[in-house]
């Protein structure tokens, strides 16, 4: 498995369920909308938990402390998003809203990983600390 792959692989399918929701939002049950929003959440948080654990394993951060730092923010900004939405109701005025603006920041994010993140990372990891983290990362992923 290579990790990069497998993130952006992960970050559309969160992406891809988060936009299904926000449009079947007028369409499904609220019991739905709700089940399938609080997954998505839970996939969100997940995948920033995996990110975390490549992150932990850089021995020389120092290089794209700046680039951390900046994706470190971006997945601030969602965090607080989603920690927003669940204290909103489904019924309630601006949770499809709400939901729409998550999905577009985390598409958002998924690009920018997609373009420097990532490229710049693969720049400082050894194919040791990659296997590594692909160990982890698995582990991560069965448990």
């Amino acid at each position: 498995m290579d990790v990069f792959n497998y993130l952006e692989d992960d970050k559309s399918s969160i992406i891809q369920r988060l936009n299904e929701t926000a449009k079947n939002y007028s369409v499904w049950t609220r019991d739905r909308v709700f089940e399938e929003a609080k997954n998505d959440f839970t996939s969100i948080k997940k995948h920033f938990a995996r990110e975390t654990l490549l992150e932990n394993n850089l021995k020389n951060s120092v290089p794209v402390q700046n680039l951390l730092s900046a994706v470190s923010k971006l997945r601030d900004e969602i965090t607080a998003e989603v920690e927003q939405i669940v204290e909103i109701h489904v019924d309630e005025p601006g949770f499809e809203q709400s939901l729409e603006t998550i999905a577009k920041k985390f598409s958002q994010y998924a690009q920018y990983c997609k373009e420097k993140y990532y490229p710049d990372l693969k720049k400082i990891l050894s194919a040791d600390e990659l296997k590594y983290i692909q160990k982890q990362l698995e582990q991560n992923i069965l448990s």
